[in-house]
């Protein structure tokens, strides 16, 4: 099925989705200007959760343990860092 077989709501939906993920990425953009990328950074692993309630809720997947596994680590790793990057920047401005 190509866009040119879709329905009229069919279409209204798929160009509602493209503008809200383009609106999503120029956020996020302005985001990454406005402040420190550490600071930014952990809240884009916030989809990693959402991804997983997602696909709970509306699917019924239940994700295995290397899934598990592998979103603790990916957290506590950007944690380390801006708790590391945090620690510096204190050390400097002090110095």
């Amino acid at each position: 099925m190509g866009l040119a077989d879709a329905e009229p709501d069919q279409s209204a939906v798929a160009g509602g989705h493209r503008a809200d993920r383009s609106g999503a990425q120029l956020a996020l953009v302005y985001a990454y200007q406005a402040a420190d990328m550490g600071a930014v950074e952990p809240i884009t692993f916030l989809r990693l959760i959402w991804a997983s309630l997602i696909g709970y809720v509306f699917f019924a997947q239940i994700p295995d343990i290397w899934t598990l596994l592998g979103g603790f680590i990916i957290f506590a790793s950007a944690t380390y860092v801006v708790r590391r990057e945090a620690r510096l920047r204190r050390a400097k401005a002090a110095s």
